[in-house]
C-alpha cells in the first residue's frame, strides 16, 4: 500500500514536473516567437521606411525635373519673344530708312524737275527777249 502511494506520489510529482516543464517550454517558445515576430516587424518597418524614402526621393526628382523643364520652357519663350521683338524693330528701322531714302530721292527728283523747269523757263524768256529785241 505504501509502495503504491509512493508510486502514485512519484507519478503525481512527475506529472507536475512535466506540467511545469511544459509551461516553461511554452513560455520560452512564446518569448522566442514574440522576439522573432518583433524582429520581423522591425525589418518590415525598416524596409517600408526605406521604400518610402526611395519613393519620396524619386517623386522629388521628378518634381524637380518638371520644374526645371518648366523654367527652361519659360526661358526659351522669353528668348524667342525678345528675338521676335528685335526682328520687328529691325524691320521697322529698315522700313523707316527705306522710306527716308525714297523720300530723299523724291525730293531730289522734284528739285531736279524744278531746276529743269526754271532753266526751261529762263531759256524761253531769253528767247522771247531776243525775239523782242
Amino acid at each position: 500500500q505504501q509502495l503504491l502511494e509512493h508510486i502514485n506520489e512519484g507519478e503525481m510529482i512527475d506529472r507536475r514536473t512535466d506540467d511545469v516543464i511544459d509551461k516553461k517550454t511554452d513560455d520560452v517558445i512564446d518569448r522566442r516567437a514574440d522576439n522573432v515576430i518583433n524582429i520581423r516587424e522591425n525589418d518590415v518597418i525598416e524596409v517600408t521606411n526605406e521604400a518610402e524614402d526611395y519613393v519620396v526621393d524619386d517623386v522629388d526628382d521628378m518634381v524637380n525635373e518638371a520644374v526645371i523643364d518648366e523654367i527652361a520652357d519659360q526661358v526659351v519663350e522669353v528668348i524667342v519673344n525678345k528675338m521676335d521683338r528685335a526682328v520687328e524693330e529691325m524691320g521697322e528701322m529698315v522700313n523707316k530708312e527705306v522710306n527716308e531714302s525714297v523720300n530723299e530721292v523724291v525730293v531730289y527728283e522734284i528739285m531736279d524737275e524744278i531746276m529743269v523747269n526754271e532753266m526751261t523757263n529762263e531759256s524761253e524768256e531769253e528767247k522771247e527777249n531776243m525775239l523782242t529785241d
